[in-house]
Order: structure tokens, then sequence, then C-alpha cells
């Protein structure tokens, strides 16, 4: 490990925000919510650590949660809970 701080330039992926919640479940990392500077937003994205990659989550079934910040979120076996 360098300990050392670079930035990674990615072509796409979320806005800037802050308040949203991330968690990592093998080798993802997902971003869900948060405050974007003018409102919440309810958006998923998936980084993908190997390929340092941002997808777009899009559910296949069911509504999405409601635009929020300052929640929590976690990773129980495979699925990802945000209250």
């Amino acid at each position: 490990m360098s300990r050392t701080w670079s930035r990674v330039q990615y072509e796409e992926g979320p806005c800037q925000r802050s308040l949203h919640v991330a968690a990592v479940w093998r080798d993802k990392m997902i971003c869900f919510g948060g405050y974007d500077g003018s409102n919440r937003v309810n958006d998923c994205w998936e980084l993908d650590l190997t390929k340092r990659v941002w997808s777009l989550v899009r559910a296949s079934s069911g509504t999405a949660p409601s635009p929020r910040d300052r929640h929590v979120a976690v990773v129980w076996g495979s699925s990802f809970f945000v209250f």
C-alpha cells in the first residue's frame, strides 16, 4: 500500500453529492441517494472496484426508495437495505 492520494477520472458516474450512503459488497461499492447541492437524489450507482467502472443500477422490479439524504444502509447477504 502506497498510502498516497491520487485522483481517478471516470467517464461516467454519479453526480457530486454529499450525505449519501455507500457500502462495499464483494468487489463492488454501492452508492445510493444523497444531496447534490440543490436536491435530494435517489439514484443508485455501483463502482466495480476491480475494473474501476461506474454503472447506474436499475431495479428489475418494485419502486425505488424516495429521494433522501442523511440515511443509512447495510449489506446483508446479497441484499442492500436502505433506511
